[in-house]
């Protein structure tokens, strides 16, 4: 178990570069909120990301990695790291499992580094976190962002996780409900595919059984 050195005033984290992951990834950001609810948090995310953190009421700020625009490449990456550093963070934590994501905290100049260990050189993370599915499988993408924090000694529960949308959103999603003739009734949304590996996906014949009796209970249709 690894601990902050002291209270970090600026904390960071490098977001997954899917929705889906980013989504997953929230009760490890709330965990972090709880820890450190002083501090101000930012979320560093590719374009088509960024968006999901703005309902995430835990973060504070969005900061846009534009791999495509301004940081591509190299310099562009180098670009960003000294963005970064103007910001004098004092924690960086990187939700990615990959060497490139670890060398831009590095390069970020925090002062404490959080990720998991193995993809990396020893000294781009400070803080490196014994990474548990190495050859084991099983091991939902939500349960390893929260293994990651839970190196920091943080209390990090599992939970659902959860977006505040506003009512504006809600307003259309009612409209849209209407449209398709769903309006009034109770309907559940399954999705327990991935495009990559199996974390992020339920198991294909445990879904249907875990969602029809909730359907079910709830008065839907299949």
């Amino acid at each position: 178990m690894n601990a902050v050195a002291a209270t970090p005033a600026q904390v960071l984290f490098r977001s997954p570069n899917w929705v889906g992951d980013a989504i997953l990834a929230v009760p490890a950001i709330e965990a972090l909120r709880e820890a450190f609810p002083a501090a101000r948090l930012s979320a560093l995310a590719v374009p088509w990301v960024g968006d999901v953190f703005r309902f995430v009421p835990a973060v504070d700020e969005v900061v846009r990695f534009d791999r495509k625009g301004r940081h591509r490449g190299f310099l562009g990456t180098e670009r960003l790291a000294r963005e970064l550093r103007a910001r004098r963070l004092d924690l960086a934590v990187t939700f990615p499992r990959s060497a490139s994501s670890a060398w831009l905290l590095w390069r970020s100049g925090a002062r404490e580094r959080l990720g998991y260990a193995g993809t990396a050189p020893r000294g781009w993370l400070t803080l490196p976190v014994r990474f548990p599915g190495k050859g084991r499988p099983g091991h939902h993408e939500l349960e390893l962002h929260l293994g990651l924090v839970r190196g920091l000694g943080l209390a990090a529960p599992v939970r659902a996780p959860r977006l505040a949308v506003p009512g504006e959103l809600r307003a259309r999603r009612e409209e849209l409900l209407r449209a398709s003739g769903l309006d009034g009734r109770a309907y559940l949304a399954v999705a327990p595919g991935a495009a990559f590996g199996v974390r992020s996906a339920g198991p294909p014949r445990g879904s249907p059984r875990c969602a029809t009796p909730r359907a079910k209970s709830a008065g839907s249709r299949r």
